[in-house]
């Protein structure tokens, strides 16, 4: 049995639709629902306590999230209703994540997949985890919509904190500190819980606005904002000095109900899903290698290893949704260029941050002249390996160079390979040694630099690779017609 035999897709229809999204955005191999912990387990053949409703692991960060769909109370007054919601959807959860949260920091080799804590969760947590605590609490749009309007969201309130949420001069439906010790816990809603999720899609994009939004909290920087979703849209109007979204530094924030809409209707954030559609290509190809690590069906030794071949596709998955689009077009056009020009071997280099890249990524083709198939798939790893070597020659500075391979478009045969090349010193002799690979392949010692430009929101959205093909066949049909 492996362990993808033990995953649960969650126990309730909200718990299955959390773990549907979050599958979408931290990927599948990163996210787990329903863990169990030993804690006061009797013996063999009894439970295990459930952890916690769906634990996202990845690399050193950890984001638990507790789910909890409760009903509002619609037979009492106002007070007494948000009280009891509030205790039971948001407190309780509360408490489940701070719990969760305390026994993997002592107890990390003790988190299982199964009630009866018999297979452990696969993926190894770090030993210097960063957590990251959502509780997701639904049930009161309708009754919260009577109170702030559309769309029927939680309201920031950052001065409230743990008992004050309940306190006589306290405002339904307003969150702030539900933990007494003020640790950020991030409360979704509804609303909120899908929307973010679906716009921040990658586990960099989603993990950087919850370090944002907690520094902005810990200074003291955010005053009030009408939902989670305005808070979103100030985030992504505003880029701070390293061209990344921030909150502003120097400024208390006030985020109105309205400033998401304003946000969605402009026709550059609209062009982003257009702009963004290829680049799920690269989300489907880390998913593909990881359903056959999870059923053991990979190629290559220790391909099946589970915590090396993690590391790999963590690598893969540690890219933002504009890095994406670049690795996923790539893809396309080697693949297509090996094949339309019948090039025996085609590469590309994709180093998004050219000045001190950390992570560089290479994509080949290489054509099949084998007549043993599996001899063509040891050379092609071969050839990855070498390249492996060039690439972290030409960039010195890179920790990690990650190379796929594929076959060109239409070829007969369909694997793919990848591979991770992170060594942990490199000296001249390593140097000289790719040098002498770079020769061997006929490489220019020095290659041309072509800086990498993009927009997150794009004041025009490029033609995409099908397009392009078809303009350059209707081209070419054109001048065979006038021959």
């Amino acid at each position: 049995m492996t362990f993808d035999d033990l995953r649960s897709e969650g126990t309730t229809a909200s718990e299955r639709l959390l773990h549907r999204l979050c599958s979408g955005t931290f990927l599948t191999l990163w996210s787990y629902s329903n863990l169990f912990r030993d804690q006061g387990q009797r013996g063999k053949g009894t439970d295990g306590k459930e952890l916690c409703d769906l634990l996202v692991v990845c690399g050193d960060d950890v984001i638990i999230l507790s789910d909890k769909a409760c009903a509002y109370p619609t037979n009492t007054s106002p007070k007494v209703a948000w009280s009891r919601w509030y205790r039971r959807a948001i407190e309780k959860s509360t408490a489940q994540v701070l719990g969760a949260e305390r026994w993997i920091r002592t107890y990390p080799n003790r988190v299982y997949l199964d009630k009866g804590c018999t297979v452990a969760l696969p993926i190894p947590l770090s030993e210097s985890p960063r957590f990251h605590r959502i509780v997701v609490a639904t049930g009161a749009r309708d009754a919260c919509q009577q109170v702030h309007g559309e769309p029927g969201s939680l309201a920031l309130q950052p001065r409230l904190v743990g008992a004050h949420h309940l306190a006589d001069d306290a405002t339904p439906f307003e969150v702030g500190f539900p933990d007494e010790a003020r640790r950020p816990v991030h409360v979704l809603d509804d609303v909120t819980a899908p929307a973010l999720l679906r716009q921040l899609d990658t586990i960099q994009d989603f993990i950087r606005y919850l370090r944002e939004k907690k520094a902005l909290l810990d200074r003291g920087g955010l005053v009030y904002a009408q939902n989670e979703l305005s808070l979103l849209a100030a985030y992504l109007s505003s880029v701070g000095p390293d061209e990344h979204h921030a909150f502003p530094q120097d400024a208390l924030l006030l985020a109105s109900g309205g400033l998401w809409n304003e946000l969605q209707s402009l026709p550059n954030v609209r062009r982003k899903a257009l702009a963004d559609h290829e680049s799920y290509l690269w989300d489907r190809l880390i998913e593909y290698f990881s359903s056959l690590l999870r059923r053991e069906q990979l190629v290559g030794p220790d391909a099946n290893d589970v915590v090396n071949t993690e590391q790999l596709l963590r690598r893969m998955a540690l890219t933002h949704r504009v890095e994406r689009r670049h690795l996923a077009r790539a893809i396309i056009e080697i693949r297509e260029g090996a094949s339309s020009h019948r090039k025996d071997f085609a590469v590309r280099t994709i180093a998004i941050d050219r000045r001190s890249p950390s992570d560089v990524f290479f994509v080949m083709a290489l054509q099949n002249q084998e007549e043993d198939y599996e001899k063509y798939r040891r050379n092609r790893r071969t050839l990855l390996e070498a390249y492996a070597w060039v690439t972290k020659r030409r960039f010195p500075s890179s920790k990690h160079v990650i190379g796929v391979a594929f076959e060109p478009q239409g070829s007969d045969g369909g694997s793919e390979d990848a591979f991770l090349f992170a060594p942990l010193t490199w000296t001249e002799e390593d140097n000289e040694r790719a040098l002498l690979m770079t020769r061997r392949l006929g490489l220019p010692e020095i290659p041309d630099s072509h800086p990498i430009q993009d927009w997150e929101f794009p004041p025009f959205v490029a033609k995409s690779t099908d397009q392009r093909r078809r303009e350059r066949n209707q081209r070419k049909r054109r001048g065979q017609d006038r021959k």
